[in-house]
């Protein structure tokens, strides 16, 4: 029984031994030092798509004509199927 206790221990340490390394390795994936102190790195936002800009567009207008009968998810359905005709307009 004492060296089945011994090879449970000797796996657990190896387990807890790579939960370790695996914690180092995603805190500096994530921009932290090794003192855990984070990096600042500032990231510009993307400008919009021309898919962005006519959803938003498609969606404000479905918004004005509906008003309180407004569904977001019929809404934008169509969107995706307006998109869709308009680019095969286009081919």
């Amino acid at each position: 029984m004492a060296t089945e206790e011994v090879g449970l221990r000797e796996r657990l340490d190896a387990l807890e031994s790579e939960v370790k390394m695996l914690k180092a390795e995603k805190s500096s994936k994530e921009g932290k030092t090794k003192m855990g102190k984070e990096l600042k790195i500032k990231k510009e936002p993307r400008a919009p798509s021309e898919y962005n800009k006519f959803v938003k567009q498609y969606i404000e207008e479905q918004k004005s004509q509906y008003g309180s009968e407004f569904k977001h998810k019929e809404a934008f359905k169509g969107a995706a199927a307006a998109w869709s005709a308009k680019k095969e307009e286009k081919a």
